[in-house]
């Protein structure tokens, strides 16, 4: 009997025989893998630099802060002895004055005063005298007496075992008899944290549970997606690079490896990638027209928010932001284009293995029909996401009864029916473009072979 190589190598497949069963790899799928972390590493190093505050040079920021670090400690030495100053302030240089966010649970409630406001839907309005206990972070363990105010618009009401967020303000110059530093504690909010947790546990499970080992590679394709969006683009963006050619740059290098990911290299694939990144960039060139004739680039859309870019431009932040409205386009719109582009060369790539008669315009026409009932219902899913997004403000506009052209001209409502217009409109174009790639892929002679990372 000829014995079975361990290992079998051909031009695009490596194959692991072990002692029960045989593994196959993709090479083409590993090197994609590969060079993907070669240029999320170079991306990740390049985009977590330190931002410049009031200086355009990171490094004099850097000997700025220190500076004025010394200067304080300097003056701190004038005002205490050498031996009263090592007992009150750390030796690390660190701030005097430190700011955390910890966890707290309502041991007893001491005293409390309050009752329910009928003009407010009920809400508490009043005071609590709680005794908490700090269950995470340096004073963790310890017991202390807060006061929680409950107002119309803060209404914190809590019992026995509540959970909290609060704010534990450190400050060495402030210490008890004993010479201990007392704490000043903030009530914040609730803790929602471990709900939270307990929320995304259960979403990963049914989607493990329904999805099998696509539900699995989908979530991993989330993750990373969002790993780049927080890791790479938002600091990148900080570091002042064009925020629109950016975020096409990362929603493509994202495409791409999400769908490899997700079902190897194939044709279904390339033709979903395609179609992907024409859509979404479609959508960005329907937006950038449209908000350059209604005159809307993102200064206009919050003001309290771009009034904290702008800040932070004068501290030496070279952010980039007109582009940030464009670049919030392209990232809606990527997940249901993606949705609409896998589902049209999934079923062309279907239709052709059922029958392999079908030409590339036979699959086309097939496809568009597809394509038209997924139009219909994920369009419908974008205009209604904005637009229950928009709903206190609609609340609003009813409420008061403003007139309609002052409603159509405000920056909000401009700002959210440009986005939800071109999320819908890279939807659109991205069926005929993917259903026109994947026929003729799949369609015609071939000529990539087939490779999936399905089982």
């Amino acid at each position: 009997m000829k014995k079975k190589r361990r290992f079998e190598y051909s031009a695009l497949r490596l194959t692991i025989n072990l002692k029960k069963r045989a593994f196959s790899l993709d090479l083409r799928v590993i090197a994609v893998f590969i060079l993907a972390a070669v240029i999320f590493a170079a991306a990740y190093a390049g985009a977590n630099r330190p931002v410049a505050l009031y200086n355009s040079n990171p490094e004099d920021a850097e000997n700025l802060y220190f500076t004025h670090v010394g200067l304080a400690l300097d003056i701190n030495r004038k005002l205490f002895s050498d031996e009263a100053l090592s007992q009150t302030f750390p030796d690390d240089g660190s701030s005097i004055d430190i700011l955390e966010y910890e966890t707290a649970v309502v041991r007893e409630i001491v005293t409390e005063d309050w009752q329910r406001d009928p003009d407010t839907e009920n809400v508490h309005v009043g005071n609590q005298e709680l005794r908490i206990e700090i269950v995470s972070g340096r004073y963790k363990g310890q017991e202390h007496i807060v006061l929680n105010q409950m107002s119309k618009s803060f209404d914190k009401y809590s019992k026995v075992g509540t959970r909290l967020l609060i704010l534990v303000r450190t400050n060495y110059t402030t210490l008890d008899e004993n010479g201990e530093v007392v704490p000043s504690i903030t009530i914040m909010n609730y803790d929602r944290s471990l709900v939270l947790y307990i929320a995304v546990a259960v979403f990963l499970l049914i989607t493990i549970i329904v999805g099998g080992k696509v539900g699995a590679r989908s979530i991993i394709a989330l993750i990373f997606t969002l790993v780049c969006v927080i890791c790479i683009l938002v600091p990148m963006i900080l570091q002042g690079y064009h925020s629109v050619w950016l975020t096409l740059a990362i929603c493509i290098y994202v495409t791409i490896i999400s769908f490899i990911m997700l079902d190897g290299i194939n044709r279904k694939t390339c033709s979903a990638i395609l179609g992907t990144i024409m859509g979404f960039t479609l959508a960005a060139c329907f937006a950038a027209l449209a908000g350059l004739f209604a005159r809307i680039d993102g200064l206009e859309y919050n003001v309290s928010e771009t009034d904290s870019l702008i800040q932070a431009q004068f501290q030496g932040t070279p952010i980039y932001i007109r582009g940030t409205f464009i670049s919030g386009i392209i990232i809606a719109a990527l997940g249901a284009v993606m949705d609409v582009a896998m589902t049209i060369a999934s079923s062309i790539t279907e239709l052709k293995s059922v029958n392999s008669e079908l030409n590339w315009k036979q699959l086309f026409r097939s496809g568009m029909n597809i394509g038209k009932d997924a139009v219909g219902t994920m369009t419908n899913t974008l205009i209604l996401a904005f637009t229950g997004g928009a709903l206190v403000e609609l609340i609003l506009i009813n409420l008061y009864d403003w007139d309609f052209r002052a409603i159509i001209n405000s920056d909000l409502i401009t700002s959210e029916l440009i986005t939800g217009l071109s999320g819908s409109v890279g939807l659109i174009l991205a069926v005929p473009l993917t259903a026109l790639i994947a026929s003729l892929l799949v369609g015609g002679k071939p000529s990539l072979p087939v490779v999936s990372k399905r089982k």
